[in-house]
């Protein structure tokens, strides 16, 4: 069954629960929108999506409260809103001397590449983070 059609067909359904997976997939940007204006649809009627989608843009625009599960567990949930707290930047830099990354606040995801080190840094903490890297004698900014 084309894509689009199954995904129409299920909700003809009258269900109190949908479970989809990257419904998305594969749809045209056309039937996306009618995608979206059939999970409105159900949710005015009370009823309750289950979504998973890596597309940030789909789910700001259908869901209201949002999970993040990470090995199998749900490690953060709630509106979007509630989890901007939740994004951060890369960061890539070559240094001069060591320093003991991931000591700084809301830093994660160390590594080193070659001459180079690689991490992510919550927004909230970048400007922390900036400043203890401005204090190293030789720290360039990459990329």
């Amino acid at each position: 069954m084309v894509p689009g059609l199954a995904l129409l067909s299920a909700f003809l359904a009258d269900a109190e629960l949908y479970i989809l997976d990257e419904p998305t997939s594969g749809l045209d940007p056309l039937m996306e929108l009618t995608f979206q204006e059939c999970i409105r649809e159900v949710k005015k009627q009370g009823k309750t999506v289950f979504l998973s989608s890596h597309i940030l843009a789909e789910v700001e625009a259908i869901c209201d409260r949002v999970g993040i599960i990470r090995q199998g567990e749900i490690v953060e949930s709630g509106t979007l809103e509630e989890l901007r707290h939740l994004t951060r930047t890369t960061v890539t830099i070559e240094l001069a001397r060591p320093i003991k990354l991931e000591q700084l606040p809301g830093v994660h995801d160390v590594r080193q590449k070659g001459e180079k080190w690689c991490f992510s840094v919550d927004t909230k903490d970048m400007d922390t983070v900036m400043k203890a890297l401005a204090l190293q004698r030789k720290c360039v900014l990459v990329g």
